[in-house]
């Protein structure tokens, strides 16, 4: 059945409706269909992969929530519902603390030398200055610079959770 109905090629209406008649296929089908724009737009939002998975899970929360409240009569197609519902989703969640200092280190290296965190070379250690460097600087993810310094990964993270729980409580975060 699920072959069948994948090679023909459903619509989102055709979908949305089989699922709000309880079919699981079609769910299935229907989270296939925007896997990869899910992943899409919250790598456009978030440029540190170290959240990242948890920012698609996100989207696919969104994504179920959306079509049960998906309005036909809206004059809106369903694509176009769901981003606006995924980026509204998104914003809320790296409003969040557990995104904010991220952000914030990446947002304090701009190219124009504006130095939201001044000090904050003083601060960090040699290994967190570096970590800072490629991770908010070069934008390297926490796995890929782990392995070019031949470090594990856990390791590497221990020392990024350190570097964000400093920032966090000296600059009142």
């Amino acid at each position: 059945l699920q072959e069948e109905m994948n090679s023909t090629k459903l619509n989102d209406y055709e979908l949305i409706y089989l699922i709000k008649e309880g079919n699981e296929i079609a769910l299935g089908l229907m989270f296939d269909k925007y896997e990869r724009y899910i992943w899409s737009i919250v790598l456009n939002f978030y440029i540190y992969n170290l959240k990242a998975e948890d920012l698609v899970q996100q989207g696919r929360l969104c994504l179920y929530r959306s079509i049960f409240m998906y309005n036909a009569s809206l004059k809106v197609s369903f694509f176009r519902f769901f981003t606006i519902c995924l980026k509204r989703t998104l914003l809320r969640e790296l409003q969040n603390n557990y995104y904010k200092v991220p952000l914030l280190l990446k947002d304090n290296t701009t190219q124009y030398g504006n130095n939201k965190l001044p000090g904050l070379s003083k601060l960090l250690t040699k290994e967190e200055l570096d970590l800072y460097e490629h991770c908010f600087v070069l934008n390297y993810s926490v796995r890929e610079y782990a392995k070019k310094k031949n470090i594990s990964f856990y390791k590497m993270k221990m020392i990024y959770d350190g570097l964000l729980q400093k920032v966090k409580e000296n600059y009142g975060l």
